[in-house]
């Protein structure tokens, strides 16, 4: 027979996460809009100082592509006039970004920036002292098989704070309302580099295939894109004075630590907002091996972003012929001699 295997359904963990019921698209992808107007209108609630309209809102977004497909501040920027700074690498996207912001840009409410959000050796950088036995600094990183960004190029970009910076924004206390990181790889590292600039708002990608207990960041580099885990991005979030208030598919929100003792903590089915009540993963791939040193996978049996099934033939470590348990009990034929005694 064949083995018999049954992936139940595991209970589900995501049980503090009170925002998630407000999800809505407009242009975001997974709820994100429903989401952040409610957490800013919480927020409004508990500031309670001066209507929103009176004074400017400031959000930033990159990697925002047109500025309408999956973006995350385009229902802000248009339907609760908030001011923005869209930042997009690729070219064509930037046109199509400018054109979507023509009269936001033109009324001085929008700036738009072609150019790649990125880190370089003079950003700030926590690893070493967030995780002073695992991060080498003086270790080179693999080289990417894709080119983002030419080795010639690496030298002038700019991080976050420098790009911010050169607008010459007059903004309070350097204090955003929203920043959004979405860069599809080194977004753990760009978040790291902001020193200068905060928000009262972050919302960040991570890979959703990453189980909750690992800690995984790619390597500080640019043209690598392999995405961090939630449980890092927590991490160094906490050390950023930030708390994890929700998550959807792909975005971890997060909030100024002040907002969430007093405006978000509250309000929770219990003030517990560990990884573990706050998300479920949804694509997890999940590795087991036999006695025999068969591997064998359950949950998401595809590559999520290049759509090709895994073949859990080809990820054998061991061929057919050499599979089987290493101790197996030694059973040998009793002696003649003994057989005729028992006689």
């Amino acid at each position: 027979m064949k083995p018999i295997v049954i992936r139940r359904r595991c209970p589900k963990r995501k049980v503090n996460d009170a925002l998630i019921q407000y999800a809505r698209n407009e242009t975001s992808q997974s709820g994100e809009d429903g989401i952040l107007e409610e957490i800013f209108r919480q927020i409004e609630e508990f500031d309670g100082k001066q209507p929103a309209e009176q004074r400017d809102r400031w959000c930033a977004e990159f990697g925002c592509w047109d500025g309408r497909h999956l973006c995350n501040t385009h229902n802000l920027i248009k339907q609760h006039g908030f001011k923005g700074i869209l930042i997009e690498a690729d070219t064509e996207k930037y046109k199509q970004l400018v054109h979507t912001y023509k009269h936001e840009i033109e009324a001085g409410n929008v700036l738009t920036v072609n150019e790649m959000v990125a880190f370089n050796d003079r950003s700030h950088c926590s690893l070493h002292a967030l995780y002073p036995n695992a991060y080498n600094v003086t270790k080179t990183p693999p080289k990417s098989p894709t080119t983002v960004v030419h080795e010639a190029m690496i030298d002038n970009l700019r991080d976050f704070d420098e790009i911010i910076d050169s607008l010459n924004v007059c903004m309070a206390n350097n204090r955003f309302d929203l920043i959004v990181i979405d860069i599809d790889g080194a977004d753990y590292h760009v978040f790291d580099s902001m020193v200068k600039h905060r928000a009262k708002v972050v919302m960040i990608e991570f890979n959703p295939t990453i189980p909750n207990n690992i800690v995984f960041i790619q390597p500080r580099d640019i043209n690598i894109q392999q995405g961090n885990s939630l449980r890092a991005l927590i991490e160094l979030a906490q050390s950023k004075d930030y708390e994890l208030v929700c998550t959807t598919t792909y975005n971890a929100i997060f909030v100024d630590r002040y907002y969430f003792e007093h405006a978000f903590k509250h309000k929770m089915p219990s003030p517990d907002n560990s990884i573990d009540k706050m998300h479920d993963v949804p694509m997890e791939t999940q590795l087991f091996q036999l006695y025999d040193g068969t591997l064998k996978i359950e949950g998401c049996k595809k590559l999520v972003w290049h759509k090709v099934k895994i073949d859990e033939s080809k990820i054998q470590v061991l061929p057919p012929d050499k599979r089987s348990f290493p101790f197996p009990p030694v059973i040998r034929q009793p002696h003649r001699e003994h057989t005729e005694m028992i006689k």
